[in-house]
């Protein structure tokens, strides 16, 4: 039920978001979050903890909108801020225009990786595999790694080999294309189309909306991957080496405070994305980026201008 639940409770939501947040530009066809879209919690989420995946209040705490501050002034081409523990949009720019997606791409082969092969299958590395542009997670032909292994290389460092790895371990490209756009169908994700698990394809496309619900199914399916991702650094050893070795978040939020997590996407045609989990005081902010020309700066400019622009109600 996860992505229709948004459809049918969107009217009632919606209806007060747009009466009490108006603005953002674009209107989305839609925000809302079902109380069975994310596992319900006994108290506020623990930060500290990083359970990301926990909502934090039964009945959904409306702010108040200070209508005398303008939008924020970021960037980006597309945006989407969403309160998860309020469950409300906050802003909203061009939310349904694709984008491409350059390296959030990966948030799905992730997906993929862990419900399709699986995370503990010994995925081999290859000269062909070490030849995919970008040389990110420092691979070398005839290392063994377990897929969980791998798939934190991918996430962390970006790595375009790591998802080669799994395109060749699939069957080849075409064949994991066709994987990453079934999955894509099986969450609804109507403007999303992928044609390899990397993002090195500039035609792999998307909206803010699609990657808001995947944000939604990777919270409640997946968690994992977001606290995964928190991390400034992670040793790594292969399975048939006894040498570890030290894979480095790429993402310059990695180790900010507001940073609970998300990944990062970036090429000529994209400019640089970022899909992210932020912490605003006591809440967990869904921040989308596309076409950023400093997501880093857009993602600071936006928790200021929530402070600035919303009264929230304790």
């Amino acid at each position: 039920m996860f992505p229709r639940s948004q459809a049918f409770l969107f009217a009632g939501v919606l209806l007060i978001s747009l009466l009490l947040t108006r603005g953002g530009g674009t209107s989305p066809k839609e925000i809302a979050v079902s109380r069975n879209s994310l596992p319900s919690g006994g108290g506020f989420f623990s930060l500290q903890q990083a359970s990301i995946r926990e909502i934090a209040v039964d009945v959904p705490r409306v702010p108040a909108r200070r209508w005398d501050v303008p939008d924020p002034a970021i960037s980006a081409r597309a945006a989407l801020v969403y309160s998860l523990d309020d469950r409300i949009p906050l802003f909203y720019k061009n939310t349904k225009e694709a984008f491409t997606l350059a390296s959030l791409t990966k948030l799905v082969t992730a997906i993929a990786v862990a419900e399709d092969i699986g995370l503990d299958k010994n995925i081999p590395i290859t000269q062909e595999i070490i030849a995919t542009e970008g040389e990110a997670g420092n691979l070398v032909s005839g290392e063994v790694y377990a897929a969980r292994d791998l798939l934190a290389i991918m996430l962390l460092a970006s790595s375009n080999d790591a998802a080669a790895a799994f395109e060749a371990y699939y069957g080849g490209t075409g064949k994991f294309a066709e994987l990453l756009n079934r999955k894509v169908s099986e969450q609804e994700l109507a403007s999303t189309v992928l044609y390899d698990g990397s993002g090195l394809n500039d035609s792999n496309k998307s909206t803010a909306y699609d990657m808001f619900s995947l944000i939604l199914y990777i919270l409640e399916h997946h968690p994992d991957f977001f606290q995964l991702t928190q991390n400034l650094q992670l040793n790594i050893q292969p399975v048939n080496d006894p040498q570890t070795k030290t894979v480095y978040n790429i993402n310059s939020l990695a180790g900010d405070p507001i940073f609970l997590g998300g990944k990062t996407g970036t090429s000529p045609e994209a400019g640089e994305n970022l899909v992210a989990l932020l912490r605003h005081g006591d809440r967990r902010i869904v921040t989308i980026l596309f076409g950023s020309k400093n997501r880093a700066k857009d993602a600071h400019a936006v928790l200021d201008w929530i402070e600035e622009a919303y009264e929230f109600q304790n």
